[in-house]
């Protein structure tokens, strides 16, 4: 049974790594919850933390483990370009603002005396 489980959470997180490099966020999230969900059924049945791991048990954990440290890695990388990604349009549009009114930043240059 408990096999059964870490199968499973091994196939979602397989299909959340090919979600990640397809850029596919929306089902990466939604994999995410359904893992979630998973985890939080394991967590939750005592006889399932009271028994020892058998081999092919401890396989599934350890290439869960890997897969899993590869897809942080990942999405920590595509967090940070998109960060890149965001930091060059915010640039883009202040030259782009300042562009179209270069005179924005320095205020009215015309001052009437109405004496």
């Amino acid at each position: 049974m408990r096999t059964d489980y870490l199968t499973q959470l091994l196939s979602i997180t397989k299909k959340q790594n090919k979600a990640l490099l397809k850029d596919d966020y929306e089902k990466f999230i939604a994999l995410l919850q359904e893992r979630q969900v998973l985890i939080d059924q394991v967590n939750t049945n005592a006889s399932f933390q009271n028994m020892p791991l058998s081999e092919r048990e401890r396989e599934i954990v350890d290439e869960l483990e890997g897969l899993d440290k590869q897809n942080q890695e990942e999405y920590r990388k595509q967090l940070e370009l998109t960060k890149l990604e965001l930091k060059h349009i915010n640039e883009a549009k202040r030259q782009n603002d300042q562009y179209i009114d270069p005179y924005s930043a320095m205020g009215s240059g015309f001052h009437f005396n109405h004496k």
